[in-house]
């Protein structure tokens, strides 16, 4: 690193940029140091990998065997590689000149200077949050799938009708949040429990670009601490429901995930409450992927086509959330990952009425006003962005390229 005094002579062509700027109001001069999240470990593995770009690039121009279009794996790392090696020098770029402008405004004489220093200075901050953010995802290299619309199962976990009621709040809560974000929403299969306004099971699309990603981190047993209205002694009761978010997996990438004959195809007759509502046509739809034992069934519409449909498109999402799983080395799929029971002990985020609080046990965030949270708007929206800024630090954390 070179002294304050060294730098302060190399800065003639600043001096000539910065004397053409139109002077803004005067701001104190202070020296401060360029903040940003990045750490020094996380520099380290983008400068080394970048570095790694650069002797790929060099091999398979001067080797024609690099270039060899069967060496898929090398192509792919090299096209990541490239992603990190742009941003990061965009990164470093934005980073030098703010360096420089900081050191003339500590050591230059001529206030106009200093006062335009100051002024580059806060309009190239903005860039630098930037590229770190872009920077940061070319590191994680987060699928595709992250984009892309988002499909939610809910089911009570223990807690009897309360867990059924519990359930059904949270399918409207995520109903809400889609409104607030201009996401559709359409129900895909939806039972109740008989008596209540609970739900045995409620599976819906959230179609809006990026819902996965930012509904993903949801998937998990949520817990429900409140006192019933029919409990006479006033007593807290404890309930859980669990919530899986898969991606939609488009139709026409269906090929991707299975081929046809993997797929096993069953139709029979609805069960229904009987009455004139029966069902005395085989509407109902059972697809079972064979490779992996994967089961949907699917009776809530009375023609068989919609039922087919709707079938496929929960099998898609839940083969292609286990797809993504493995191309992220995960030992299991991530619909067995986020749920394994519903036990209270295995808790994502406990919802606490009598003491108006939310937790996510993840890392320990609290919200101290549950009906504002409920509401599905800007508090929920926070709340969210909170804990995806806090997975995004804890993979940078672990990233091993």
């Amino acid at each position: 690193m070179f002294s304050t005094i060294t730098r302060c002579r190399n800065f003639g062509s600043w001096k000539n940029r910065l004397s053409r700027v139109t002077p803004v109001r005067f701001y104190a001069s202070r020296p401060e140091s360029i903040d940003h999240s990045l750490s020094a470990t996380l520099i380290e593995k983008a400068r080394k990998l970048s570095n790694e770009y650069k002797e790929i690039e060099i091999n398979r121009s001067e080797n024609e065997a690099h270039n060899n279009v069967n060496n898929v794996d090398l192509a792919k790392r090299f096209v990541r590689l490239q992603k990190i090696y742009n941003s990061f020098s965009n990164y470093e770029s934005v980073y030098k000149q703010l360096e420089e402008l900081q050191s003339m405004e500590a050591c230059e004489a001529d206030a106009e200077l200093k006062l335009l220093a100051r002024s580059e200075t806060d309009s190239l901050r903005p860039l630098l949050l930037s590229s770190i953010e872009k920077l940061e995802n070319s590191l994680l290299s987060q699928p595709l799938s992250h984009q892309s619309s988002a499909l939610i199962e809910i089911r009570p976990g223990v807690g009897g009708t309360e867990a059924a009621l519990f359930a059904k709040e949270l399918a409207d809560l995520y109903t809400k949040y889609a409104n607030y974000k201009n996401w559709k929403t359409k129900i895909i299969s939806s039972s109740e429990v008989q008596g209540t306004e609970g739900i045995s099971e409620m599976i819906f699309s959230v179609d809006g670009e990026g819902a996965y990603g930012h509904l993903m981190l949801e998937g998990g047993v949520h817990r429900v601490q409140r006192t019933p209205a029919t409990e006479t002694k006033g007593r807290v009761h404890t309930s859980t429901a669990s919530v899986i978010v898969l991606p939609q997996m488009p139709e026409e990438d269906s090929s991707s995930l299975y081929s046809p004959s993997d797929i096993k195809i069953e139709v029979m007759r609805s069960r229904g409450a009987g009455g004139q509502h029966v069902n005395r046509t085989e509407s109902a739809v059972r697809l079972t992927h064979v490779p992996t034992g994967i089961t949907v069934s699917m009776q809530d519409s009375r023609s068989q086509h919609q039922n087919r449909e709707k079938a496929f498109m929960v099998l898609n999402s839940r083969l292609a959330a286990i797809k993504e799983a493995k191309e992220m080395e995960e030992e299991r799929a991530k619909r067995k990952v986020q749920v394994s029971s519903s036990s209270r002990s295995e808790k994502l985020r406990t919802y606490n009425y009598n003491q108006n609080r939310v937790t996510d046990h993840r890392l320990g965030l609290s919200y101290h006003n549950l009906d504002s949270f409920l509401e599905g708007t800007n508090k929920f929206d926070e709340f969210l962005e909170t804990i995806r800024k806090w997975n995004r630090q804890q993979l940078l954390t672990s990233l091993d390229i």
